[in-house]
């Protein structure tokens, strides 16, 4: 009995170790991906970047400025249960965000996906130089 539950020991760590080999190359490729370059306001990129980076670095994986038919998702999240769909404004309001999400169907390429979708709206107050307010909506 003691060799079975040494070899599910063993089992586990295995597991974990290439769960955390999986984790490390998500991040990398996450960082060498970057933010697009061709973004036209210069204050959400800084925004957008900090926001991605800390999100990158909590191992999540992130798209950044996804191209679809209709426009640019300035952030799509996914996780194992979830996908979020992102939308930032300047100096905006956060309804202005979600109409826009909705209005360019940016949830569309993921409506066949079983996960949880969720839109959310995120303002930057530029005077401030602070996340003014965000809010969430589900599809």
């Amino acid at each position: 009995a003691a060799d079975k539950n040494a070899e599910k020991g063993t089992e586990k760590n295995i597991d974990y170790a290439e769960e955390t080999k999986e984790r490390e190359q998500e991040l990398e490729q996450g960082l060498e991906q970057g933010l697009e370059d061709d973004i036209n306001d210069p204050f959400e990129n800084y925004f957008q970047g900090m926001f991605a980076i800390t999100l990158t670095l909590l191992g999540q994986f992130v798209l950044y400025e996804k191209h679809t038919a209709t426009g640019r998702i300035d952030c799509v999240i996914k996780t194992r249960d979830f996908i979020y769909v992102f939308e930032f404004k300047r100096d905006g309001n956060v309804d202005e965000a979600l109409k826009q999400i909705d209005e360019k169907e940016y949830t569309l390429p993921f409506l066949a996906d079983k996960r949880k979708l969720y839109k959310i709206g995120v303002v930057f107050d530029s005077k401030k130089r602070i996340l003014k307010d965000w809010k969430v909506a589900e599809r």
